[in-house]
């Protein structure tokens, strides 16, 4: 895999993560010559797999979240979210039920195409 490929693959996964997509990735290795009954976990090698390709789905949150995260807000309460998603689709969907309801520095870098880490921590916008 060279490094267009990665950069391509990178910025595909971005594009669904941001999305709120969640993304998979598949890929094959033909094995041969290995009876059924000794093929484990820990037999299957971990390099050698061709890429498939990259498979996206919506898991959108449950209807109403949105306006039970805002009636949370008015009360004062202030709401968190705990999930195992990627970073980037965890922000997406944090967005869309409201949680985050202020530009953050990925979406400031994304607009002024440039990188995360050039956007002041404190910037107000």
């Amino acid at each position: 895999i060279d490094e267009d490929f990665q950069r391509k693959f990178l910025e595909a996964y971005e594009r669904f993560a941001m999305a709120g997509e969640r993304v998979l990735g598949f890929a094959k290795l033909v094995i041969d010559k290995m009876p059924d009954d000794q093929l484990t976990a820990a037999n299957v090698p971990s390099t050698g797999f061709m890429f498939l390709g990259l498979a996206s789905l919506m898991d959108p949150p449950k209807v109403g979240v949105d306006k039970a995260v805002d009636e949370c807000h008015h009360a004062g309460i202030r709401v968190f979210m705990v999930t195992g998603d990627h970073a980037l689709t965890a922000e997406a969907i944090a967005h869309k039920v409201h949680i985050i309801t202020k530009p953050t520095r990925l979406d400031l870098a994304h607009e002024r195409g440039c990188a995360v880490e050039d956007i002041d921590p404190h910037d107000p916008e």
